[in-house]
């Protein structure tokens, strides 16, 4: 019974708090579909560059682990990109840093 009353009271403040939930899951709807393509690519290329043990296919191998490292060395560079050079807030806190540089503060 007191899950119940916990659950309908949960209920009711959701719906109270609705849109802010929806940005919230839009937030991480756009996380997630932008970190995909970044860990996912990175990882097909890992999983393909295992030696399967085929003297043909030893150059392919090779290849595919040069871009595997690669691209998850750079993975923090994108990351990075993403989600602080494309952010809206980092812009407007640069331009405030720029405009009204903070004061040095003398020891």
């Amino acid at each position: 019974v007191m899950a119940l009353v916990q659950l309908f009271r949960t209920q009711k403040d959701t719906v109270a708090r609705s849109s802010s939930n929806i940005q919230i899951v839009k937030t991480t709807v756009k996380a997630a579909i932008l970190l995909l393509p970044i860990m996912g690519l990175t990882w097909v290329f890992g999983f393909i560059s295992l030696d399967y043990g085929v003297d043909a296919l030893r150059t392919l191998t090779l290849i595919f682990n040069i871009i595997f490292i690669v691209l998850n060395s750079l993975q923090g560079v994108f990351i990075f990109f993403f989600y602080v050079l494309r952010n809206e807030k980092v812009h407007a806190l640069h331009l405030c840093m720029c405009i009204y540089p903070p004061k040095a503060i003398s020891i």
